[in-house]
């Protein structure tokens, strides 16, 4: 069983699913796959594909999303260059 908590404060006003995304990228939240948007916030590694995150949680890294997920995450942390996947 997934437990899926998600951490943010504020309302989000939004009528479809791609304004609720934006909305929660400015609250550090990234799409790992079509199926999950992830807290940056509660990644503890990103190791082999799979976002691994605090409370044991293994999240995919699709190939669709790999490029944009890498860069917010990259961009959460302050890093600049490239991270292994």
């Amino acid at each position: 069983i997934l437990d899926v908590r998600m951490y943010f404060i504020g309302q989000l006003k939004s009528s479809s699913p791609v304004e609720m995304e934006k909305q929660l990228s400015e609250l550090d939240f990234a799409r790992c796959s079509a199926c999950y948007l992830v807290n940056l916030r509660r990644i503890i590694s990103v190791v082999n594909g799979e976002v691994r995150l605090n409370g044991g949680a293994s999240l995919p890294i699709s190939r669709k999303y790999l490029r944009s997920f890498s860069d917010n995450f990259m961009k959460f942390l302050g890093c600049n260059g490239t991270i292994n996947v």
